[in-house]
């Protein structure tokens, strides 16, 4: 555990620098939530420099799904399909911004509103798919992002029996351990308000009853805690007596993390965009930071020690959670709400471990590769074509569906979609990893053998039919074959062989790929050295002439 103030900040950096900058680096805390929109996650650098174990990242187009139908999940496969294009664009957006580091953690959904139109059942899926497709590309996941508290968020006002539910989240548990992933949870106090069930108090962690690795995404004291403060929260209240007392509820709320154990930082919401009614405080009145940063340096240097907190009360209507069989291979903690202070467990004796499954490619295709191994082999078609056909289509799922009607794992039509198929499986025996690779293999070997012995116009067949085929500049072909070429890299590190002959079309499909690529990759880099030239001079001629303004000034 890094010995340091376990009260973080979410940052939201549109307008930062200076000051802003200064104290993120000065406060060094364990863990810096990102929140950003675009495509592009400013001060990144700072906050990479300054977290101690983890950097956060929230894109607000993904957390609220903008750009892929807005909030609600209607089935699983819909919560599938949603996990899918978020982890491409998650993909997509750190490729773009090099931001790839051991550091980052990114965030999906955010605050799923469980009892309206996102059931947990979905939310699980989504989170495991999300996880399992991230990891391929050593990508890490704060998952769930649990509301509590706020009225209006999509929460009832009176829970139902147990608050808070756990069991409908079994598979997103197993899918974070089994990757490395976190639990990420929203908490608020305000059961001081008017009305005592709008929220229960900040011990959701509590409740949890897996020893997973728990991150708190959003913090806060709200209304009514500290006096004076209005519905919304403390909000950068001037005068030290009040930054006093709501930084004192703030400590007393670490004291609940430490004494559990599992939490590694609590990012605490932050005032720093245009809708202030959603920020808890903000990070730069004088009296609040230099609370804050009095508090890191006593615990980073052993001069400030939690006194052993009681726990603080439950509501009313509290009652002992859900406690789950043990899942395979997530331990269960020892304590659950009402819970009492946590006493040490004794450490368990090593069992036999049965030996990890060689990876081939990435997980996600790792089991199915003695299919196609051996229906490569029956169709000579090289097994690691299936494989990344297999991560392209449906990322390892048996079971996808796609909106068109596509099943299992290559994505084949089956005989129900029309005449045109009559001589495929039908949906139920496509749902057959055997029978599935088998037809997907048996379809793209025709392919190939109809173009001419061509990999790459047998894949642009397989993708879009002739049409696609016979023109490869067209927009369906070489979408799917760059996909395909970018699945290669990552799954194989080489560079994929798309040919067996040679033709004019053949030549002047792969340049104008090439040159697009090269293009793109010109431009990035560019934009990169760009980017480094201006935070060199930011760093030897602005900032310090800044902080010395800003000293005269005071």
């Amino acid at each position: 555990m890094v010995t340091n103030t376990l009260l973080c900040p979410h940052w939201a950096p549109m307008h930062a620098g200076g000051q802003d900058d200064k104290f993120i680096r000065e406060l060094a805390p364990p863990v810096i939530k990102l929140f950003f929109s675009g495509e592009t996650a400013r001060r990144a650098d700072v906050a990479l420099e300054a977290a101690q174990l983890l950097v956060v990242l929230r894109n607000y187009e993904i957390s609220e799904n903008l750009k892929w139908g807005g909030r609600g999940l209607r089935d699983r496969q819909h919560a599938l399909e949603i996990a899918d294009r978020h982890a491409d664009e998650w993909w997509r957006i750190l490729s773009k911004n090099s931001l790839w580091d051991d550091k980052l953690a990114v965030e999906g959904l955010n605050e799923p509103m469980i009892w309206a139109n996102e059931p947990p059942e979905l939310v699980a899926a989504y989170y495991a798919r999300l996880a399992q497709r991230l990891a391929a590309a050593q990508i890490r996941v704060v998952a769930l992002n649990l509301g509590v508290g706020w009225p209006g968020n999509g929460q009832p006002q009176e829970p139902p029996d147990s608050p808070p539910i756990w069991k409908p989240f079994v598979e997103a548990i197993e899918a974070i351990w089994k990757h490395k992933g976190f639990l990420g949870l929203h908490e608020y106090w305000y059961v001081n308000g008017p009305q005592e069930n709008w929220g229960w108090w900040a011990g959701r962690f509590r409740a949890c009853p897996w020893n997973v690795p728990i991150i708190i995404t959003e913090c806060g004291i709200d209304s009514h805690v500290v006096p004076g403060g209005d519905y919304y929260g403390w909000q950068g209240m001037g005068r030290s007596d009040k930054a006093q007392a709501y930084f004192a509820q703030l400590v007393a709320y670490e004291g609940q993390l430490v004494a559990d154990g599992r939490v590694i930082g609590a990012t605490i919401f932050t005032y720093d965009f245009e809708d202030n009614r959603w920020a808890t405080y903000c990070t730069r009145p004088v009296e609040f930071t230099s609370l804050w940063l009095e508090h890191a340096y006593k615990v980073r240097n052993g001069l400030y020690q939690h006194n052993p907190p009681q726990p603080w009360p439950l509501p009313k209507y509290a009652k002992p959670p859900w406690k789950p069989d043990k899942p395979a291979g997530v331990p269960l903690v020892t304590h659950l709400w009402p819970a009492v202070q946590p006493q040490p467990q004794p450490q368990p004796q090593p069992t036999p471990q049965p030996q990890p499954q060689e990876i081939w490619g990435s997980v996600e295709i790792t089991r199915w590769r003695e299919l196609c191994e051996k229906y490569g082999k029956q169709y000579n078609i090289d097994p690691r074509v299936i494989g990344t056909i297999i991560a392209i289509e449906s990322a390892g799922n048996p079971n996808a569906v796609s909106t068109v009607g596509a099943v299992g794992l290559m994505q084949v039509m089956p005989r129900e979609a029309g005449s045109q198929f009559a001589d495929r499986p039908t949906k139920q025996e496509l749902l057959d990893p055997d029978t599935n690779i088998k037809t997907g293999t048996s379809i793209l070997a025709g392919a190939i053998a109809a173009n001419n012995g061509e990999l790459l116009r047998g894949l642009a067949a397989y993708y879009g039919g002739n049409t696609a085929a016979q023109n490869l500049k067209s927009n369906a072909a070489q979408v799917y074959i760059s996909t395909y070429v970018r699945h290669w890299l990552r799954l194989w590190g080489t560079i994929p062989q798309l040919g067996k002959t040679i033709n004019a079309e053949t030549v002047t499909a792969a340049r104008w790929w090439s040159e697009e690529a090269t293009r793109k990759i010109e431009e990035a880099l560019k934009t990169i050295e760009f980017i480094r030239e201006a935070h060199r001079q930011l760093i030897q001629e602005v900032t310090p002439r800044l902080y010395e303004i800003e000293e005269a000034s005071r």
